[in-house]
């Protein structure tokens, strides 16, 4: 996808002019597909029994086998691996959902008043839940000025104790070196949030 950022009457706009829906290298194998971590899904019902499994002292090869003979397939086909569950028990440890949105809102609000470079905006939903967050630091914000002029916007398909996307504006400098320029946590994987992203 190539995407140009224009200035139409000083307003500056992204726009796609271009798509190609074409691979450039070989695609996996439908038996590794399911190693990637987009296709590794745990269930909601799944995790509340790994968190159960967990509390009941289990380690996590005794909580793969269990779920294997509870639904009935082959041992090791279960559509998440056992990296999947110990990131899992992992992201839950010392997590406070409802503290660590004010959190890190309070921790943004307090970089930019020690440095006044410092860039951030979110946006909170009808819930009183973070819906979307990014931030710039001022040397980040320097360098996308210097060398934005191609601009790579990845995210990772979830942050798993949050429940959100995290995506990261990326690019080269004159060395070859990459750049970050931006971070942004997004709760939805849609055209609103995107577009919430990348204005």
């Amino acid at each position: 996808m190539r995407i140009v950022k224009r200035v139409d009457f000083d307003v500056p706009e992204w726009r796609v002019t271009g798509f190609r829906n074409i691979h450039n290298h070989e695609l996996l194998k439908s038996n590794e597909v399911r190693l990637l971590p987009s296709h590794c899904p745990i269930s909601p019902d799944d995790k509340s029994r790994i968190c159960i499994f967990a509390k009941a002292g289990m380690s996590v090869r005794q909580m793969l086998r269990l779920m294997e003979l509870e639904k009935g397939i082959k041992l090791g086909c279960l559509p998440f691996t056992e990296i999947d569950v110990r990131n899992l028990l992992q992201s839950f440890r010392n997590v406070d959902k409802d503290n660590d949105a004010i959190d890190l809102i309070a921790m943004c609000k307090r970089l930019k008043d020690e440095n006044h470079n410092f860039k951030y905006e979110f946006k909170i939903d009808s819930n009183n839940r973070l819906e979307y967050i990014a931030w710039s630091y001022g040397s980040s914000i320097q360098s996308y000025e210097v060398f934005g002029d191609a601009v790579v916007f990845d995210t990772t398909y979830r942050v798993e104790a949050y429940d959100m996307l995290l995506g990261i504006w990326l690019g080269v400098d004159n060395n070859g070196m990459l750049c970050c320029f931006s971070c942004a946590l997004l709760r939805d994987e849609n055209m609103l949030s995107f577009s919430w992203a990348l204005k």
